[in-house]
């Protein structure tokens, strides 16, 4: 029965809403894991404010991540996807990109991430437009 429960509370429809609470001193975030489909490829998006590895400070940077899943023997690989980021916003027009999760083979499954460097800049992402009581919304939506 505890695994029928954590499977519902995972999503399986390749799309992710997900309510970042900002925490003071955290740089890095990352969503839950989510599916594809059923069966699907498990993945996660990380979200870090000061850029990835500190190359960029003023950009945020975005990542896309391929987990092991529970369906990884009935898949097909390599991986061809594309995973859609957009951070939502009541006041202002949406912002977002879209990422290439091409090629990704079964052995890398875990080590491979797929993203941008240079998402938005970091002191616009926070700002009202898009932050709202310390909350980022982020909508994520992958295509097989």
């Amino acid at each position: 029965m505890s695994t029928l429960r954590a499977m519902c509370r995972i999503s399986h429809s390749g799309r992710l809403q997900w309510k970042v609470l900002l925490t003071a001193g955290q740089e890095k975030y990352d969503s839950p894991a989510f599916y594809t489909g059923i069966p699907g490829y498990k993945m996660h998006v990380t979200l870090e404010l000061k850029g990835h590895r500190e190359r960029d400070q003023d950009f945020a940077s975005v990542f896309v991540i391929l987990e092991k899943g529970d369906f990884d023997e009935d898949l097909f690989f390599p991986l061809n996807a594309s995973c859609r980021v957009r951070v939502l916003s009541e006041r202002v027009e949406s912002e977002g990109t879209e990422i290439q999760c091409s090629n990704i083979p079964r052995s890398d499954v875990t080590t491979s991430q797929r993203g941008r460097l240079r998402f938005m800049p970091t002191a616009r992402l926070l700002s009202d437009d898009f932050c709202t009581n310390n909350c980022l919304y982020l909508d994520i939506k992958v295509k097989t």
